[in-house]
C-alpha cells in the first residue's frame, strides 16, 4: 500500500512494488505540437484537393454549356431555309441577318422545325449572357417580343452555380465567289448585293470572348 512522505514528497510503496509510469509534462507538449502539425497539413492538403474539385467541376460546367451552345446553333444553321421573311413594316427581310454594326448584334436565322414547318430563331449576347430566342409567326413578327428567349451560356442568379460570361462575339460568312474561290464578309447579307435575299453563305465563323479571358473559335456549316 502507498504512502505518502510528508518529508519527501514522494509517493512511497511497498518493497519490491514496481514504480507507477506516466508522461512528463515536455512529453505531451511534444505529442500536441506535433498532432498540432500533423493536423496542419492534413488541412492544406484537403483544402487543396477541394479547390482543385472546385476549379474542375467548374471547367465541366462552362465545356457543357458550350458544348450545348454550339450544338443549338450548328443545328440552327443547318436547318437554315432560303425563305425571306418580312418585318412589321412588310419589307422583306433576309433569312439569315447579322449587323456587326449594330449596338447589340443579333444573328437572325429562318429554319426548318419539325413541329410547325418553320421557325424564326435568332442569337444575342445580354449582360454576358448567350440568348437564344424564337417566334412563332415568320412574318409581321416583332424582333423585341419573341415567344421564348433561353438563357443558352452564361452566369446565372444561383449562388451555388456559377458559370463565365460572354463578353463579346464575332461572326464571319464564308461565302463562294463568281470565280470559285470564297470570300468574307462579317455581315449578312452582303452589303454590295443586298438584292439577293435568298443567298446564304457556306460557313459560319463564331468567335466567343469569355469573361476572364481567353476565346473559342469554331467553324459551322450553314445548310
Amino acid at each position: 500500500m502507498r504512502q505518502w512522505q510528508v518529508a519527501s514528497g514522494k509517493w512511497q510503496g511497498k518493497a519490491g512494488s514496481p514504480t507507477q509510469g506516466g508522461f512528463t509534462l515536455l512529453e505531451l507538449l511534444v505529442a500536441l505540437s506535433v498532432f498540432a502539425f500533423v493536423s496542419v497539413m492534413a488541412y492544406g492538403g484537403l483544402r487543396v484537393v477541394l479547390d482543385t474539385r472546385g476549379h474542375t467541376d467548374q471547367a465541366s460546367r462552362d465545356l457543357g454549356e458550350l458544348q450545348v451552345a454550339l450544338t443549338l446553333l450548328s443545328r440552327d444553321l443547318a436547318h437554315v431555309v432560303a425563305r425571306p421573311v418580312r418585318d412589321v413594316h412588310g419589307d422583306p427581310q433576309a433569312p439569315l441577318r447579322f449587323n456587326a454594326y449594330s449596338d447589340r448584334p443579333r444573328l437572325e436565322v429562318v429554319r426548318t422545325s419539325s413541329r410547325s414547318g418553320l421557325q424564326r430563331v435568332a442569337w444575342e449576347i445580354d449582360e454576358m449572357r448567350l440568348y437564344r430566342m424564337y417566334w412563332t409567326a415568320l412574318d409581321g413578327a416583332d424582333p423585341a417580343e419573341p415567344q421564348g428567349r433561353l438563357p443558352v451560356m452564361g452566369p446565372v442568379e444561383d449562388a451555388q452555380r456559377t458559370a463565365r460570361g460572354v463578353t463579346d462575339w464575332s461572326l464571319r460568312f464564308h461565302y463562294h465567289l463568281p470565280d470559285g474561290t470564297f470570300g468574307t464578309s462579317e455581315n449578312w447579307p452582303l452589303e454590295i448585293n443586298p438584292g439577293a435575299l435568298d443567298e446564304l453563305p457556306v460557313a459560319l465563323e463564331l468567335t466567343l470572348a469569355l469573361d476572364g479571358g481567353g476565346t473559342v473559335t469554331r467553324w459551322l456549316a450553314v445548310q
